[in-house]
């Protein structure tokens, strides 16, 4: 600015000769009251679109479920899929009693399709459900056949648990339910070979029981 001043300078004898005065010096200089207007509404056009921005950022962090609401498995209300409050549908199946759609909104799987209601377990609804082993069977229901699951003894009906499976007794791989020897012999089962264990003639296939053991006749 100094410069330019200095320039004009040299030109004052002309301008002053033509009548047109020439302004002086602190006439050229910027009003800084000019220039802070426009930085304000600059920083402040900036502030908005921090503003718009941040709006953007907390809009797009909330969740939309079915039909567009904001859904949660905690939020005391039933919405979204829920077939009842914080329940069913996409969040954990709902306890007896509860509203549901299917047997999977259900902690029995057992849901009741007339009254839309999670039905209690039990031992003929068709469902492994409760303490049963397998379908209505084993647990505190009857004993299942040979085949199903089961975890103990008594899961099971004529059989014997092993390995997690309901056996029949004849052919569990054990002397057990009255036999003389393994899976023959006894009032149960089919008679023994010859050199198995008995206590009769009736319990060998010979018909020969010497000494509690099935020899030739």
């Amino acid at each position: 600015m100094r410069a330019a001043w200095k320039r004009l300078a040299t030109l004052a004898p002309l301008v002053t000769t033509f009548g047109c005065p020439l302004a002086a010096e602190d006439d050229y200089r910027i009003d800084p009251s000019m220039t802070a207007g426009a930085e304000s509404e600059g920083d402040g056009g900036g502030g908005g679109g921090g503003g718009q921005a941040s709006a953007d950022e907390a809009s797009s962090s909330v969740a939309v479920g079915t039909g567009g609401a904001s859904t949660s498995c905690a939020d005391g209300q039933k919405s979204g899929a829920e077939t009842d409050v914080d329940c069913g549908g996409t969040c954990t199946p709902c306890a007896d009693d509860h509203g549901c759609a299917a047997g999977t909104d259900c902690q029995s799987g057992v849901c009741d399709a007339a009254m839309r209601i999670c039905k209690k377990p039990s031992c003929d609804d068709q469902v492994l459900n409760s303490d049963e082993t397998g379908v209505d069977c084993g647990g505190h229901c009857a004993g299942c056949a040979a085949g199903a699951a089961c975890i103990a003894p008594d899961d099971c009906h004529e059989s014997t648990c092993i390995n997690g499976t309901c056996v029949p007794l004849c052919q569990n791989g054990i002397r057990d339910n009255g036999e003389t020897d393994i899976d023959c012999g006894g009032p149960n089962c089919t008679d023994c070979p010859l050199g198995s264990a008995c206590k009769g003639d009736e319990d060998c296939t010979s018909n020969k029981c010497e000494s509690e053991t099935c020899v030739v006749p």
